[in-house]
């Protein structure tokens, strides 16, 4: 039937086939175009949750669907197309192809492999208490809330919608679980934390010494990645994710923003400057000589990404070989921090050989293999910071800098400053708030009190461009980060020549081995009443550790003025020529 717009004056003319064809090309068009919009929704939908989150929902999910193939609920649960596809399919094929569906799942698709209001509490509460451990028994009651959450997001990506009075029955459920749990563990005798243990300073600073130390050509990534979780307090995702430009060097301090994180999925707090600290004084757990030896010893990271032209296999790291590189170039021409995919596989796989290689060691800490996860870095700053003193640091602060919820009423009033987060960087960075070395400097080059003969700021700079790859094109915020961890190399240099492995891959780097005396002997840590022109404004500084540097001051000048009192009494009496 021809529509009735295109009827309107047939009976006095021939149709006209070129316009015909003209609004038929429109229409199709238009739909196309509504198509493409109606798929770049579906994507934005899906990005509602992360993408590791939604494989894991999945992969939860085919667990189920394969238990009910296995069982005889199958029956009227799942749907009749998914049984036809998946029936001539062995175990492994149906598994990766039930795993697609999922992922595939849309409400407008209508392509939900399970007719859910099919599942009934009788039957998902049956399937939860039939999944045990290898012994027979029970799983972590985070288990079964991790498979009534996949539960409801299938239900998010499906047409169906969940009843109150299933949701209401599975709250209660996972209620009651918890307490058998919490009861049989009491009546064993099993310890009542959940989760891994969290790593004590103790622990934390043998981790780092043993990264310092060992031979493996992945520990100056994995102390490196250790130190940043440690300091930053955060999910190691987001020390993952960390993007060369969300990092900046602040006044003392090295400065990290995220963008995005699991509590602040809209970057609200995307401007928020979270302050790591050097420990000059104790180098083994020192952020920033860590993040030193990762950069200087992985030639490339932290710079433009090289053109397949430009890339030197010989000299710069694979991590940033052009055809192997990740997509996450910015305009710039900046990747991550640690770049490549399967950055937190490769830090755990290190994790975990050092405790195994040192379980001796860890053993006198009541330490074993599997008591320690990444999270556990996070759980022992946390504690370490909020109750390892006295003259703890703001809880506002430490609950925005690890991302934790305070609450509506707390959030709307309780806001980001920087003077909490910088005493709190402090205190983290395992600076003792007791003493006055808690208002030291980082090691920076102090031009102020030199030589006629020394290096110039320019000569330094200049030597520096040409050690570093692609060192012309570096923007000045990049360019400073490596100003300040040259300067930690430098004051340290004799540290490590002493405690690194003959093997480690620093011994290779012109910035280590190839470090002039003058230059070393620029690298300076200072204090409040010691300061010169060059020396970076100190921040974090609390009052009792002000009064403390003043205290401090005043004994250096004491010192001083009866150094030069005896000295003027002795050259009075050699010019007498008494005595």
């Amino acid at each position: 039937d021809v529509p009735q717009c295109c009827r309107r004056g047939a009976e006095h003319e021939q149709p006209n086939n070129e316009a015909g064809n003209d609004d038929a090309m429109s229409i199709d068009d238009d739909d196309e175009e509504r198509e493409d919009a109606q798929n770049a929704v579906r994507v934005v939908l899906r990005g509602i949750i992360a993408d590791g989150s939604a494989h894991g929902y999945s992969r939860s999910n085919v667990v189920f669907i394969e238990w009910l193939m296995s069982s005889e609920s199958c029956i009227g649960v799942l749907e009749t197309w998914f049984l036809f596809a998946v029936e001539a399919m062995d175990e492994r094929d149906r598994r990766v192809y039930t795993k697609n569906v999922l992922l595939a799942m849309d409400p407008d698709l209508d392509n939900c492999p399970i007719v859910l209001p099919s599942v009934t509490f009788e039957l998902f509460s049956h399937y939860l208490v039939t999944k045990k451990k290898k012994g027979g028994g029970l799983l972590s009651v985070q288990t079964y809330d991790g498979c009534r959450s996949a539960l409801m997001h299938m239900y998010r990506r499906s047409k169906y919608t969940c009843s109150d009075h299933f949701c209401n029955q599975m709250s209660d459920f996972i209620c009651a679980m918890r307490r058998k749990l919490q009861r049989e563990k009491v009546q064993r005798g099993d310890s009542l934390s959940q989760g891994k243990k969290r790593m004590g300073w103790k622990v934390y600073e043998l981790m780092c010494r043993l990264f310092l130390e060992g031979d493996d050509s992945e520990y100056s990534f994995a102390h490196c990645f250790l130190t940043l979780e440690w300091n930053l307090m955060s999910r190691s995702e987001n020390v993952v994710d960390c993007h060369a430009e969300n990092i900046i060097w602040n006044d003392d301090s090295l400065g990290f923003t995220f963008p995005k994180s699991k509590t602040d999925q809209t970057g609200k707090n995307a401007d928020s400057i979270w302050h790591v600290y050097a420990t000059p004084h104790n180098p083994i757990t020192c952020p920033i000589l860590a993040l030193a030896r990762y950069l200087f010893s992985n030639p490339g990271i932290l710079t433009p990404v090289p053109s397949h032209e430009e890339y030197d296999a010989t000299v710069e790291t694979s991590l940033i070989d052009p055809s192997l590189c990740d997509s996450h170039i910015s305009q710039n021409g900046y990747t991550k921090l640690f770049p490549g995919r399967n950055q937190y596989d490769r830090f755990m796989k290190c994790f975990r050989k050092v405790i195994l290689e040192n379980e001796d060691e860890f053993r006198r800490f009541g330490i074993q293999d599997g008591d320690l996860g990444s999270h556990s870095a996070r759980k022992g700053s946390a504690s370490y910071a909020s109750s390892g003193s006295t003259v703890s640091p703001p809880r506002v602060s430490v609950c925005l800098r690890a991302q934790w919820s305070m609450g509506s009423v707390k959030e709307r009033y309780l806001h980001y400053e920087k003077a909490g987060d910088q005493y709190l960087g402090r205190v983290v960075s395992g600076l003792n708030c007791s003493r006055y070395l808690f208002a030291a400097s980082p090691p920076y080059f102090d031009f102020d009190c030199t030589a006629d003969n020394a290096m110039t700021a320019g000569e330094l700079d200049s030597m520096m461009t040409s050690f570093i790859p692609r060192g012309s094109r570096l923007n000045s915020r990049i360019f400073c980060i490596f100003r300040f961890c040259f300067a930690s190399l430098c004051f340290h240099s004799d540290f490590l020549k002493q405690n690194l492995h003959k093997k480690n891959k620093l011994h290779g780097s012109p910035f280590f081995t190839r470090i002039p005396r003058a230059i070393k002997d620029l690298a300076k840590v200072r204090f409040p009443w010691n300061t010169t022109e060059s020396t970076p404004a100190f921040t974090g500084i609390p009052p009792h550790i002000s009064l403390l540097s003043e205290m401090k001051g005043m004994k250096e000048d004491f010192k001083k003025m009866k150094e030069s009192l005896i000295a003027d009494f002795k050259r009075e009496l050699d010019e007498r020529s008494i005595g």
